[in-house]
């Protein structure tokens, strides 16, 4: 799963923290129940993220570096899919073939790295949850 808006690890109202990082969460932990792995890709923003946080048994969550830690506005994530999307690839090719079965990108920000993802890696499916702007 790719969630590049927020981290599923954010405390709900805490600066863009709400909903979508909650659904993420939620969903990656429903997944996990029914016996799928889950990897959640995510942007870090602290220099002392780890870079993996096992949430539970069978969700983990990857904390990609991708832009500056603080200071980075919304708005101006765009300007670091093409790091994030580096960093997706890289955690990517260190795994077999096929180590991926699905990529799902939750909002459109992750909608166009996994698009990227699911084309130039070895993955084979993609889905958006969201289209991104025209």
């Amino acid at each position: 799963m790719l969630s590049v808006h927020t981290s599923p690890l954010a405390q709900p109202g805490i600066g863009d923290a709400g909903g979508m990082n909650v659904y993420v969460l939620q969903t990656a932990l429903h997944l996990a129940r029914r016996g799928v792995e889950v990897e959640i890709f995510t942007r870090a923003t602290a220099s002392t993220d780890p870079p993996t946080v096992q949430v539970a048994p069978g969700v983990l969550v990857r904390n990609v570096v991708a832009g500056p830690f603080e200071g980075l506005d919304k708005y101006d994530l765009p300007t670091q899919l093409c790091a994030f999307a580096a960093g997706v690839l890289r955690a990517e090719a260190a795994h077999e073939p096929g180590y991926y079965d699905i990529v799902h990108s939750h909002y459109w920000l992750s909608g166009q790295v996994g698009w990227l993802a699911g084309t130039a890696g070895r993955c084979r499916w993609y889905t958006p949850r969201t289209r991104w702007p025209r």
